[in-house]
């Protein structure tokens, strides 16, 4: 997880939400998030992948079987950009394949995740598949991130 430099636009909400393909969760979101998904049956649970850091969790999946949680908001790529994935009511004011290559070049990793607030940049690329081992990984990890 990068935070997003200084920057020189602003976010603007779209008409039509996208569909999402990931739920996202900071903070209390991402724990609330890690719990729903561990409430979850194996077999949605191996509907997803999941990429999470102290403090931050994404679920990537079908829309309709991503878990929701108080303070989760939901994320899909961006038809002009397919490898930048952007909240799914919101986009830059700037053209965003232009955005996209200049993040490419920054990170040089590919998918992205581009939120808004925080404003970080996420790596999608070494996402893992939902299992109860990856749950208690997180948990483990977070717990020794808290101490």
């Amino acid at each position: 997880m990068f935070p997003l430099p200084a920057k020189r636009w602003h976010w603007r909400q779209i008409e039509e939400a996208r569909a999402p393909l990931a739920a996202v969760g900071f903070d209390l979101a991402a724990v609330r998030l890690r719990a729903r998904m561990a409430a979850a049956d194996i077999a949605t649970c191996a509907q997803w992948a999941a990429v999470a850091a102290p403090g931050m969790l994404v679920v990537l999946g079908p829309g309709p079987s991503l878990p929701w949680a108080e303070g989760v908001r939901y994320a899909a790529p961006h038809p002009d950009a397919p490898a930048l994935w952007l909240p799914t009511h919101l986009e830059p004011a700037v053209p965003v394949d232009l955005l996209w290559r200049a993040l490419e070049r920054a990170h040089g990793r590919t998918p992205l995740l581009l939120w808004p607030e925080p404003a970080k940049v996420v790596p999608l690329d070494r996402q893992l598949p939902v299992d109860e081992g990856l749950l208690k990984a997180i948990q483990l990890a977070w717990g020794k991130a808290a101490t």
